[in-house]
């Protein structure tokens, strides 16, 4: 496993995300991040609450909707 260090004062940024999924993990949310850092494919887990993820999920489908016309006019 890759360790991911994030130096300085936040806010942190990851290089753009290749795949993602999310799982129920006790009473949490896990998202699952896969990223290529140094073109090398690293993991990336974090657990979320489920009222944060509950709102990112709509902001998601918003966002994605946005970004598929827009790729659609070109």
């Amino acid at each position: 496993m890759t360790l991911v260090t994030f130096e300085g004062v936040g806010p942190f940024a990851l290089p753009t995300v290749q795949s993602a999924s999310a799982t129920a993990l006790g009473d949490t949310v896990e998202m699952t991040l896969s990223v290529l850092v140094e073109g090398q494919p690293t993991t990336v887990r974090t657990q979320i609450i489920p009222k944060v993820a509950d709102a990112l999920a709509t902001q998601l489908l918003e966002a994605a909707a946005k970004a598929l016309a827009n790729n659609r006019r070109g």
